[in-house]
């Protein structure tokens, strides 16, 4: 089989989304190419795709690369000494794999020019899977230690290698006549059948000078005739070696011609004993030491091949037209890769960026410090910045820094002139796409997902019947599907938790969240259940979707790519021309009349029956929520989030009020099925709904409301411990509160900690301060606060803050103004206390019997209500024992006065000093 494109184009045409996984090992690279031509299709297929090429032979056209480090990671390989030379393609997935061994690199030329020899395998649960996939998960196995790898390309090796396992382990094992051979610690030769051979036949394009290899094979299987396919002037030899060689031995050479035109790259050994039988060597060796003789820890190269015994046909390429060896010209290359290691024997092996910073890996530690540039991925490809300096000694180095995706990283250094006494010429290494994991992680569904998934979550909002058909089919698809267990954490750190908070069930037997196997499948199967957009609104992705509310996506082209056109032809990133052509041609044509969703929709004026509609899809989403998967869970509660903005309700409070449904939500966000990488989701939408639900209930205001709000609080506070400041601020982005204003992502997480600490007191703060801005508010005791401000009457102003402050059975306020006038009001066993001085200064005491209809702030206004609540006790220049016994509950000695250190007492006034007679407390 000379193509594995057949059979990607049969996986892609089963519409089921299937693969999982999609490595590429080559020598060449040509991602120009890979992107047009085989980067759709393959992830079309449902795969996550990863490249890995030769590091001293990568040299790319930049301006042809679109995708890589955001729809694949391109990764790259360095060997000890010699070349990374497989040309091995895996595909896999649950049920099947597909694997070709061959010859063709990953290039035009090596997929549609060349003519190659490639092994196809194919194995699935049903039908079996060859051994041969079992050795290529061995053969990956030791990949890692036995060759340089980047960093973001490893964790795919290994999740390939967890899903061939998967496939072996349920399927039968079928022996077939092939065996896989490579070079990583036995030389290749020394895995070849054991001699004699009567005959061998030989086709690379590549010979060693010095036909070491050939007299390697003469000396193991003593042949009588060797026989050499060569395209003169083609291929690399230097025929007086190999008939030396062949001489030497006493055996007769004969070189013939390769049939056909095209330029042969596929290489052969086929060797025939002297009974007849036959068997092949195919796959990645050329005829040449670093390939067949040396192992890669001796400086060889990495190689792969399959040896089929017995082979029924012959796949030597020779026409039998004979060539004199005198005929054959001596063909030689250039000595080196392209990119020479550099620098004292350094490559670049890739960069991954992360929030705030990138990371960038060398194959080996830098013998003196090396610098870095880098190129934004909207920059110009030539032009270039400093990033800074690897230090000698070190292979990574992290530097500061927000780069997107696909930037280009490259790494520069100084050579001496070729002509004595001129400067220092600078050199500079080939540009390595900059890696975004997340992005590259982002799996495309197959026809299996979700249909209805709205290319961005406020398309739900814009069209009720998308919304209702999105909610069904997350309800179908979870119901059909296997539930994939959640990953847990193996983190050792420690977080706080209430100490009544019970404990989660023994973690033994589940997967782990840095199990990566386990946790791509958890979120593979969430995104074709959600769709992509959800699953990124799930994880905290919104500022990603921020165009709806004016700003703009992150491009997947940089400004200075070519634009044939401006219209949207309905491409995907990453789609092949066959592919884009077939989205343009099946798109339906819209019905007249036919309106595309409306991105401001959520925010837009309701009709009633709107209204009503999306009222009904919410309850809903909202009453599914329990027993679904937790990251469904979070998108869910999400979605509610955002439809509190939505205009569908009059608002907040009542029966057509969101308030209520938004608690529900926050309650069924828990489960204990939370995977350890997802908490501070769910803390920071959980703090996003409570600060909702406290800021739309009126300050002091009782009733069910509030008890709604305080029962969804104590049901999902310790949730709150997780919250993130980053992920509260892109919760927050699309809401606005009942005044219209945008949320305070700082505001929220003063609520959420407050709610943590279990700090009564500091919850009183917020409340107070956020009922009265324009006030200075603290707390001086468990359960007394200061409120300071430009108001006229302080006793009034304690009692406005002692209505917020009900949820404390006793707690004191000292209220200070600009002017030194001051007051302590003290609520404690069903009264309120009152200590202030009067215009002669003499501090004076009152008590007041407190009700439902009286409370401190109607009491403290005066007027009837005051007369009527009056205690009236004497004398009034005298604490009562009610006054007394309030003063100890809060800690107060009022003959001191308000504290006057205080810096928000602003300097108060004291009484006179002859009514202070205490020390202050």
């Amino acid at each position: 089989m000379s193509s594995l494109l057949e059979y990607l184009y049969a996986e892609e045409r089963r519409g089921q989304g299937g693969a999982r996984e999609a490595l590429f090992f080559t020598f060449n690279v040509d991602l120009g190419f890979f992107e047009t031509r085989l980067l759709g299709l393959t992830r079309a297929a449902g795969a996550l795709v990863t490249v890995i090429a030769d590091a001293r032979m990568f040299d790319p056209d930049v301006r042809a690369i679109r995708s890589a480090g955001t729809a694949y990671i391109p990764g790259l390989a360095a060997t000890p000494g010699g070349a990374f030379h497989p040309k091995v393609n895996i595909l896999v997935g649950e049920d099947r794999t597909i694997i070709s061994i061959g010859s063709g690199n990953l290039t035009l030329n090596g997929w549609h020019l060349n003519d190659e020899l490639c092994t196809v395998i194919t194995g699935d649960r049903e039908q079996g899977c060859p051994d041969l996939v079992v050795e290529v998960a061995d053969w990956l196995r030791g990949l890692d230690q036995q060759v340089r790898l980047s960093p973001a390309a490893r964790p795919r090796i290994h999740r390939t290698i967890d899903a061939l396992d998967d496939l072996v382990r349920s399927a039968p094992v079928l022996p077939t006549a092939h065996r896989l051979v490579h070079s990583g610690t036995t030389p290749i030769l020394e895995q070849l059948p054991n001699g004699p051979a009567e005959r061998l036949r030989l086709y690379a394009p590549f010979h060693d000078p010095a036909g070491i290899a050939l007299g390697a094979l003469i000396n193991r299987y003593k042949p009588r005739t060797v026989t050499i396919a060569v395209q003169p002037g083609q291929t690399v030899l230097t025929p007086p070696a190999l008939v030396a060689a062949a001489n030497g031995s006493g055996v007769s050479l004969t070189f013939e011609r390769a049939a056909g035109e095209r330029y042969r790259h596929g290489k052969l050994i086929e060797a025939t004993r002297p009974d007849g039988s036959q068997w092949a060597l195919t796959g990645s060796p050329n005829l040449s030491s670093a390939a067949l003789v040396r192992t890669l820890s001796g400086g060889g190269n990495c190689e792969v091949g399959v040896l089929t015994e017995p082979t029924t046909f012959s796949l030597y390429p020779g026409d039998g037209t004979p060539v004199p060896a005198a005929d054959v010209p001596t063909h030689t290359v250039r000595d080196g890769p392209p990119n020479p290691e550099v620098a004292g024997g350094v490559l670049l092996l890739g960069a991954v960026r992360s929030e705030g910073n990138l990371t960038v890996t060398l194959h080996k530690p830098a013998p003196a410090p090396i610098t870095v540039e880098v190129s934004h991925f909207h920059d110009l490809p030539e032009s270039y910045t400093s990033l800074g300096v690897i230090p000698a000694g070190q292979a990574d180095a992290v530097f500061d820094g927000d780069f997107p995706g696909g930037s280009r990283i490259r790494l520069t250094w100084l050579v001496a002139a070729s002509v004595p006494g001129e400067p220092l010429q600078r050199r500079y290494g080939p540009a390595v796409p900059l890696t975004d994991p997340a992005r590259a992680a982002q799996r495309r569904g197959g026809q299996t997902g979700n249909r209805s998934a709205p290319n961005d979550p406020l398309d739900l909002f814009g069209d009720p019947r998308l919304a209702e058909q999105w909610l069904a089919a997350v309800g179908k698809l979870a119901t059909n599907r296997t539930r994939v267990p959640p990953p847990r954490s193996t983190s050792s750190g420690s977080r706080t938790e209430p100490a009544d908070r019970a404990r989660l069930a023994d973690a033994a037997g589940w997967r782990q969240d840095n199990d990566p196997d386990s946790w791509a499948r958890y979120t593979d199967e969430a995104v074709e259940r959600l769709g992509q957009s959800i699953f990124v609104l799930a994880t905290g992705g919104l500022p990603r979707l921020g165009s709806l509310l004016g700003d703009t996506h992150e491009p997947t082209a940089p400004v200075w790519a070519d634009r044939v056109a401006e219209e949207d032809n309905g491409a995907v990133e990453g789609d092949t021309i066959e592919e884009q052509d077939s989205r343009t041609d099946n798109e339906p044509e819209p019905e007249p009349g036919a309106e595309k969703p409306d991105r401001e929709a959520h925010r837009r004026a309701r009709t009633a029956a709107e209204q009503r509609r999306y009222r009904a899809w919410l309850t809903d989403l909202v009453g599914k929520m329990r027993g679904r998967p937790a990251i469904d869970r979070a998108a869910m509660h999400a979605l509610m989030l955002i439809g509190t903005a939505g205009k569908f309700w009059a608002g907040p409070s009542g029966g057509q009020g969101w308030l209520h449904l938004l608690a529900d939500a926050t309650v069924a966000l828990d489960g204990d099925d939370i995977p350890a990488a997802l908490e501070p989701q769910f803390g920071s939408l959980a703090a996003v709904a409570l600060y909702l639900m406290r800021d739309a209930i009126p300050y002091g205001a009782r009733g069910h409301d509030r008890d709604t709000y305080l029962a969804a609080l104590a049901a999902s506070e310790h949730l709150l411990v997780e919250a993130d400041l980053d992920l509260v601020r892109a919760y927050s982005e699309p809401l606005r509160n009942d005044a219209g204003f945008p949320i305070d992502p700082a505001a929220v997480m003063e609520h959420a900690t407050a709610a943590v600490q279990d700090d009564p007191t500091a919850d009183l703060v917020a409340t107070v301060q956020g009922a009265y801005p324009d006030w200075e508010v603290h707390a001086h005791g468990p359960n007394l606060l200061h409120v300071h401000g430009t108001f006229g009457k302080p006793f009034l102003a304690a009692g406005k803050a002692l209505d917020l402050t009900d949820a404390l059975p006793t707690v004191g306020v000292w209220a200070t103004n600009h002017n030194g006038d001051w007051a302590l009001a003290i609520v404690n066993e069903g009264t309120l206390s009152r200590v202030e001085p009067g215009r002669d200064r003499i501090v004076r005491h009152y008590d007041y019997a407190l009700s439902t209809l009286l409370g401190p702030g109607r009491i403290a206004a005066g007027g009837e209500a005051e007369r009527n609540a009056d205690l009236r006790h004497r004398p009034q220049n005298r604490p009562s024992d009610l006054t007394r016994t309030a003063m100890s509950a809060v800690a107060v000695d009022s003959a001191v006065g308000p504290p006057s250190g205080c810096p928000a007492a602003g300097g108060a006034a004291a009484a006179p000093s002859s009514l202070h007679d205490g020390d202050r407390p």
